[in-house]
């Protein structure tokens, strides 16, 4: 109940009246009128009172370790307005499934979280709920680890592994912003953003999965200053139609038996910026099959065959500041591929074969936009093979 700093609203009231009508017969009708205003008032306080209780965060702890579950904690405040904390000790074995908007789930330390019950479970889903934060715990086992479809989710600091098909699973437009996250042994990937979905990725780690990363079916990726490493296919996989942006952080080690670090496929986009490294992959750093690629500030270095391969009528554009060097194949290898190369500077330096190479096998190769003042030496078999270019 709020307090009053003048007096009660009856006394004021009562003074009042007794000013206006000091000797009226009225005045004892205007007396009682009060009394029922200031039980109504005092009724209005106390429902604002409940109201503004019922809009702080309900924080609701469960001990898994003694039987609790976060499925049962979340049932009991399916309805209640407001926004609701559940803090997880110990490990519970459930799925649990998020329905309802403004939920916090969070674990008292990172080993905390949720465990499969089945090798084919959905351990945690989250379907058309918007403000959902999962703060530092981990998820093991199932089909999937975190499936969001709709809404809207944020992700700090959570573990997802040891799934059978994908750790993290967003599709439906769903709207992901995930930092800190380690996806890792997961069968197919650690992270799948697919249906006109958007995930933001900050300073993570994808590894040790079929991909770490994969898009499609128009969704939109930006993945910054992370790491995708020791994945046994393409660690970025970026096909249908889908945009995937890479700026800072490095894709390394991905790959095996000719498949390469990064992989662009059919009408999808790969936008490499500021500070993007990808290295130390066993074939191509990155392979375009009628894809795009916008390159401005990356490094392509140290791959087993091509650091860049493009055919398929894909179509590649090399901004300024790139280097492409000291790869095992050809610093660009192009197949029916046109290539703009217009903005300097651009080193292609040190690549086992040639530092442009247009296939003549493949045919209609054909580069566009002037090398004139490009950094391109030291290529083993040469440093443009192809009759297009121009050289001023």
């Amino acid at each position: 109940m709020r307090s009053r700093k003048n007096g009660s609203f009856s006394t004021i009231l009562t003074a009042l009246v007794a000013l206006i009508a000091p000797e009226t017969g009225e005045t004892q009708g205007l007396t009682e009128r009060v009394k029922i205003l200031e039980t109504r008032v005092d009724a209005l306080e106390r429902r604002i009172s409940d109201l503004e209780q019922a809009l702080q965060p309900m924080i609701l702890p469960v001990n898994c370790a003694s039987g609790g579950s976060v499925a049962g904690a979340l049932a009991g405040v399916q309805f209640r307005p407001g926004a609701v904390h559940i803090v997880m000790a110990g490990v519970c074995r459930e799925e649990v499934a998020i329905t309802r908007d403004d939920v916090t789930l969070r674990g008292n330390q990172p080993s905390d979280g949720l465990e499969a019950p089945t090798p084919a479970s959905t351990v945690l889903s989250v379907v058309q709920a918007n403000r959902v934060r999962l703060v530092g715990f981990t998820i093991t086992g199932g089909g999937r680890g975190l499936s969001v479809r709709g809404g809207s989710v944020t992700a700090t600091a959570l573990q997802v592994q040891g799934t059978t098909v994908f750790g993290i699973d967003l599709l439906e437009n769903a709207l992901a912003a995930l930092s800190n996250v380690t996806a890792q042994n997961n069968g197919v990937s650690g992270i799948s953003v697919v249906g006109s979905s958007y995930a933001r990725v900050d300073s993570s780690r994808l590894s040790n999965s079929r991909h770490g990363l994969v898009s499609g079916e128009g969704a939109t990726v930006l993945l910054r200053n992370s790491t995708v490493e020791d994945n046994s296919q393409p660690g970025v996989f970026a096909q249908t139609g889908s945009v995937m942006s890479i700026s800072g952080g490095t894709v390394r080690r991905n790959g095996a038996a000719g498949l390469p670090g990064i992989s662009v496929h059919h009408n999808s986009t790969l936008i490499l910026s500021s500070g993007a490294v990808v290295e130390d992959n066993p074939h191509d750093g990155i392979s375009l099959f009628r894809g795009v690629l916008v390159a401005g500030g990356a490094t392509v270095a140290n791959n087993g065959s091509d650091g860049i391969r493009a055919f398929g009528s894909s179509f590649v554009h090399l901004g300024g500041g790139n280097v492409i060097r000291s790869n095992l194949g050809n610093g660009v290898r192009l197949l029916e591929t046109t290539m703009a190369a217009a903005d300097l500077p651009l080193e292609i330096s040190s690549n086992t074969g040639w530092g442009v190479l247009c296939d003549p096998q493949a045919g209609g190769a054909h580069v566009i936009g002037a090398f004139g003042g490009a950094a391109i030496f030291a290529n083993g078999a040469g440093q443009v093979s192809c009759p297009e270019v121009m050289i001023p």
